[in-house]
């Protein structure tokens, strides 16, 4: 009898067969973070999805069944239990194929338990910094994920579908939904706390590039530096800077500039003419390289105080474009430091959390 046919064709592949101690009514805490408690169940559910999610129970019981060892022994309990039907003789082998599962099972079960916690120990760092930072995730925003779980695993398979083969394994609807929670919520706060520091590095890493190209086809710039001079710490600067935004939202077009530095009081106004991208200071050059002629942008912080450009004059001759694919690469960079600032934020996170294990 083929063993690995019948494994299959009785649906046993992904029949989850942890030990169950623990279900939704047993509470006991095996760790609590921040006084928040994980409980045994919450294990034991995090332990059943890893399992099912990474293949291991089919790649072991795949080897298992296959070996010669296991076929020997297989013969040898037939050969002890003598059916005396076809239905006997399927029966036993479920028999033998559930108890080697609840072998493997109980290996898997002792490996991924350290993995289970730390997972939930991270996801609970994850909601509660994101509670914390006033960041939420809708019920619609995680129903959104899940169907695009569910299209990713079976393009035909439904929602209601795929949860049922989770349900089916023992893998509550409840338990899915938090880790996807957590992760949204993660995401989130990571764009809140450090998005337009990413955003600048991004930036800043690709314009060299951008500049040089657009040296190179001999864009110049018409542009007039309005600097709001800052002295005194830091407050000074915040202070410098909302009176920047102030005016920025005052400005109308290139010719109002000196008006709005007398009103400004103390503030300075230069010009430069003719100027390439490579002239202007490195945070300056991909904003301008964006902007149109008649735009003025953001403040921005320097050593002198703070600085607000217009650009009153853009030429840039007519060349061929190209893709070189800059566009991918800014954002396969955007990624790594996403998960840069948000491995370095949980570290930091696991080190001030009260952790207590039982």
């Amino acid at each position: 009898m083929k063993l690995l046919h019948f494994f299959f064709a009785a649906g046993a592949a992904l029949a989850l067969v942890l030990p169950q101690t623990a279900n939704a009514g047993n509470l006991s805490y095996v760790v609590k973070v921040n006084g928040e408690p994980i409980t045994s169940y919450d294990v034991s559910q995090r332990q059943k999805f890893l399992a099912l999610t990474s293949g291991a129970l089919g790649k072991r019981m795949r080897g298992l069944l296959q070996s010669a060892e296991t076929k020997q022994k297989f013969q040898q309990f037939m050969q002890q239990q003598r059916p005396q039907s076809r239905a006997e003789a399927q029966k036993l082998q479920k028999e033998f194929v559930n108890r080697l599962q609840k072998q493997v099972m109980a290996d898997i079960n002792r490996q991924t338990r350290d993995e289970a916690i730390e997972q939930l120990i991270d996801e609970r760092l994850m909601l509660q910094e994101a509670k914390r930072r006033e960041v939420s995730v809708s019920e619609s925003e995680v129903d959104e994920r899940l169907a695009q779980m569910a299209k990713a695993n079976n393009k035909d398979r439904t929602v209601d579908e795929f949860l049922a083969a989770f349900k089916k394994q023992g893998v509550e609807v409840d338990t899915m939904r938090e880790r996807i929670r957590a992760q949204l919520a993660w995401r989130d706060t990571i764009r809140k706390l450090y998005g337009f520091r990413i955003a600048s590095l991004v930036g800043s890493s690709g314009e060299a590039a951008q500049a040089a190209a657009e040296s190179a086809r001999g864009t110049v710039f018409d542009v007039r530096r309005l600097r709001l001079a800052a002295s005194g710490g830091e407050g000074a600067i915040a202070r410098a800077y909302v009176r920047g935004q102030s005016i920025r939202k005052q400005f109308s077009s290139c010719s109002d500039l000196s008006n709005l530095a007398q009103r400004a009081g103390g503030a300075k106004l230069e010009r430069h003419a003719g100027k390439k991208a490579a002239f202007f200071p490195r945070d300056a050059r991909p904003l301008l390289l964006q902007a149109s002629a008649g735009q003025m942008l953001p403040p921005l912080v320097s050593s002198g105080g703070v600085d607000l450009y217009a650009v009153c004059g853009k030429k840039t001759p007519e060349v061929k474009n190209t893709d070189d694919g800059s566009s991918q690469s800014r954002s396969d960079r955007r990624q790594q430091e996403f998960q840069i600032y948000a491995r370095r934020h949980l570290k930091d996170l696991r080190q001030d959390a009260l952790i207590e294990r039982r």
